[in-house]
């Protein structure tokens, strides 16, 4: 089955587009709540929990998101970066419940990891998305990846 990992910067709409997502009866998994740990000053996905997690859920098509060094590691068949300007990154910042980033440090943290991190995550990534359109627009096109993926699947167990 399909595992997508939509990766990018605090404040793209990851987590929102996750929660549109689940409303819908995809699985979703926020590395953000409880998988990423943080080690020698690195954030890590804890890769033995999410290969167990996977390993329960195997059947079914899995959206992961969050941001991290070994994020590779995770075997999603789909890396998606979101992406989106600096001003819309802040207004979503501004407008949340999660403090990170409310404070001028840490946003101009998140701006240079943009300025440093976002261009590699761009290379790594198999589809690159501006959510800067409607976050219903881009929940459409992950499940639009997930449908491909389900039809090829079946396709291939068919024989044709």
């Amino acid at each position: 089955m399909r595992r997508i990992l939509l990766t990018g910067m605090s404040g793209v709409g990851k987590s929102t587009i996750l929660k549109k997502l689940a409303s819908e009866g995809i699985l979703c998994v926020d590395l953000d709540d409880g998988w990423i740990q943080e080690i020698r000053g690195e954030r890590l996905i804890n890769l033995e929990a999410v290969h167990r997690f996977i390993r329960v859920h195997d059947t079914e098509p899995i959206v992961f998101a969050g941001c991290a060094m070994n994020q590779g590691e995770l075997r999603a068949d789909c890396t998606v970066l979101l992406t989106a300007s600096p001003e819309t990154m802040r207004k979503r910042i501004a407008e949340r419940e999660n403090p990170f980033g409310k404070e001028e440090e840490t946003w101009r943290k998140i701006m240079a990891d943009k300025t440093e991190f976002e261009p590699i995550l761009e290379a790594k990534s198999d589809m690159v998305i501006n959510t800067e359109q409607p976050a219903d627009d881009t929940a459409m096109q992950i499940r639009k990846l997930l449908e491909d993926a389900a039809a090829v699947a079946g396709k291939a167990y068919d024989g044709k």
